[in-house]
């Protein structure tokens, strides 16, 4: 938050050209898609993919966010932690947490987890204050996509009907 989302805000170069690129994570394309098209399927189970992404506001007025993503949507799963800048212990932003839940692809719900990284309210308009200031800037959080191996599943995969069976029930069913 500190260092990336800080200069992407103020339009500061930096020292490494695409360190996170810029996605459209509250837009029309699948979380699955994005994750694929950015390389999630070569990661490791505890590695993920960082990028920029514009807050859009939902629909009506109020400070509301629309975190819908393709089909799905990003539920949120904490009110928000401060985050704390490690010398002056200010609170420079903050941090959440969402779960991916889709109910037209039900078997996808739950399979990523994004921490969605904002500056503090303060931050931001000393930014804005800035000769150099690009309004529109002001929108961007960095997210962090993880994969979600450990998911729990509420259907079993095999089932066409959808219909939830425990797991005894099943090798019961099957040893008949």
């Amino acid at each position: 938050v500190g260092y990336y989302l800080y200069n992407k805000v103020r339009g500061t170069p930096f020292r490494d050209e695409n360190v996170i690129p810029e996605i459209d994570l509250y837009g029309s394309m699948e979380a699955r898609d994005i994750w694929n098209n950015n390389g999630g399927q070569n990661l490791e189970k505890d590695e993920d993919l960082y990028f920029f992404t514009k807050l859009k506001p939902a629909k009506g007025t109020g400070s509301r966010v629309a975190r819908t993503i393709g089909s799905g949507t990003w539920k949120g799963e904490t009110a928000g932690a401060k985050v704390k800048d490690p010398k002056t212990k200010e609170t420079i932003g903050f941090f959440k947490r969402y779960q991916y839940k889709n109910t037209k692809y039900p078997q996808e719900s739950g399979c990523w987890i994004m921490h969605e990284f904002s500056l503090h309210p303060k931050q931001v308009m000393r930014i804005n204050s800035s000769p150099s200031s690009r309004p529109n800037d002001a929108e961007y959080v960095v997210c962090r996509v993880r994969k979600n191996f450990d998911r729990k599943r509420k259907a079993d995969d095999h089932e066409e009907t959808g219909v939830v069976q425990s797991q005894s029930k099943r090798i019961r069913m099957q040893s008949e």
